[in-house]
């Protein structure tokens, strides 16, 4: 076979309509491409239009137009680091959703949950618009486990549970609890946007840390940090 006779694989691949040439190098490096029935994983691979090119099961007709992702953030990242975290080389391994990752997954996300520098826990990437609506209006409670740096009074705690103004808006979680004597348990039922920083800095209290461990139904559970996931079609918030 001549160069001239050969196109790169990915390029006949757009051309039969399976995917597009991006999509095709992701599903190249993941192996789900066969040439005559041969599995070819090897990016840059040429063929003649004469061979019979295959997605394997799963590949593109499989995958949701719009997905969300699960990272469980370090706290150190901000905002602008945590694109370098979902690629594969940092996907959990117990993922069973079953998707092949692509680099589009990377586009147009939307992030909420440990978002603001500081926090970690679970972080929820979305490219679906109705769920990131329902994020931004409160639809979906969060639980979060703050570690404070001295212990907390029952006047505090009071405060605390009394909730805080903020943006004009009285605002109250749905309940604060002590876990022990330097760690609370918060559940808001309307997140909003620095909701916990504010309640804190009302009643005079000094996080050393904010972990986020649920997002409406989903739980952060066993999800080692710095890795990340797809959520599920099986998962609902």
């Amino acid at each position: 076979m001549t160069e001239q006779q050969s196109i790169r694989l990915s390029k006949r691949m757009a051309e039969l309509g399976l995917c597009s040439r991006g999509e095709a190098d992701d599903y190249i490096a993941q192996g789900l491409v066969r040439v005559d029935g041969v599995v070819v994983d090897v990016l840059g691979s040429r063929v003649t239009p004469a061979q019979r090119i295959e997605l394997v099961a799963g590949g593109n007709r499989e995958q949701p137009e719009r997905v969300s992702l699960l990272l469980h953030k370090p706290a150190p990242l901000d905002e602008t680091q945590l694109l370098a975290q979902l690629v594969p080389a940092q996907r959990a391994a117990d993922d069973n959703s079953g998707l092949v990752y692509m680099r589009k997954h990377q586009q147009r996300l939307q992030l909420f949950g440990a978002v603001q520098a500081g926090d970690s826990g679970l972080l929820v990437a979305t490219q679906d618009g109705k769920t990131a609506r329902q994020m931004q209006a409160g639809d979906f409670e969060q639980e979060w486990l703050v570690n404070l740096t001295q212990p907390l009074s029952d006047a505090a705690l009071k405060q605390l549970q009394d909730g805080v103004e903020l943006d004009g808006k009285r605002l109250r979680a749905g309940r604060v609890s002590r876990q022990s004597e330097r760690q609370l348990c918060v559940v808001l039922k309307k997140p909003a946007p620095g909701m916990i920083a504010a309640m804190l800095a009302a009643a005079n209290v000094v996080a050393a840390g904010r972990h986020c461990i649920r997002i409406g139904r989903v739980r952060l559970a066993k999800l080692p940090a710095g890795q990340w996931r797809y959520l599920s079609a099986l998962e609902k918030f």
